[in-house]
């Protein structure tokens, strides 16, 4: 499974509410600059995973145009993951919340720009916001995919 930032599949949806933090002084976290924090769904039409993966780079500052870390966010249940893995409780349990991705590659800010996420970026909002941008990202993927079908017929 693919994981394809929402701007490229909804690019007017991301440009209105991908959330950026700007840091105009280093106080022992991340340095001065502005971060955005890019969400991206799976784009397997049939798989109903409910996470994201959230890339945070740096457009502006002393870091700029680096990729920062991947997060992954679960907003189910441990038992909703549980099942959705056909029974494996450990996978289950590792699926929901928030964590580094291990299997991404992340710098060494990674941990500030994780602790910078949860201070100043999830809230109740974001989460709602992130489940809207699932719902809306599968629902165009599904979207194209039946008009390409249909076009092969038309052919």
């Amino acid at each position: 499974m693919e994981f394809i930032p929402l701007h490229t599949v909804l690019f007017a949806l991301a440009e209105k509410e991908t959330r950026q933090l700007v840091i105009l002084q280093e106080t022992g976290g991340l340095p001065e600059g502005i971060y955005c924090f890019i969400d991206s769904y799976c784009s397997d039409q049939k798989c109903d995973c409910r996470r994201t993966f959230i890339n945070v780079f740096c457009i502006e500052g002393a870091l700029e145009g680096r990729h920062l870390a991947t997060i992954g966010y679960g907003w189910e249940t441990a038992g909703f993951y549980t099942k959705w893995m056909h029974g494996d409780s450990k996978i289950g349990k590792q699926m929901t919340g928030t964590a580094l991705e291990s299997m991404q590659v992340q710098s060494e800010y990674a941990p500030l720009a994780f602790a910078a996420f949860h201070k100043f970026i999830l809230d109740d909002a974001y989460t709602q916001r992130i489940q809207k941008h699932y719902a809306a990202f599968k629902e165009e993927i599904r979207r194209r995919a039946t008009e390409g079908k249909k076009a092969k017929k038309r052919r």
